[in-house]
């Protein structure tokens, strides 16, 4: 399997961040970005990983797996600007 091209993988975890701390909930509630399991002759390259709910990237029992050329981008402003808003529920 080949994931390519220049598209973006977005997961707008900003909003899951937000929605945990409105609503009290546990971070292990929020999605995963990309996951494989049992996969195998996996390659990925040219793609932009962004914003996260949890994990942007999780392989688990997998092989021969080639990730190259990619980049994964975390809004960390964004995740600072919560402690402004929310104070102490952070």
């Amino acid at each position: 399997m080949v994931i390519n091209g220049k598209g973006t993988f977005d997961g707008r975890g900003f909003m899951w961040w937000v929605r945990d701390i409105v609503e009290g909930q546990c971070e292990c509630c929020r999605p995963t970005m990309l996951r494989f399991e049992l996969s195998r002759h996996l390659e990925m390259y040219d793609v932009f990983v962004t914003n996260s709910p949890y994990y942007h990237i999780i392989l688990r029992d997998s092989e021969e797996i080639y990730m190259h050329d990619f980049e994964i981008y975390v809004d960390v402003f964004g995740q600072l600007s919560l402690q402004k808003f929310f104070g102490s529920m952070v």
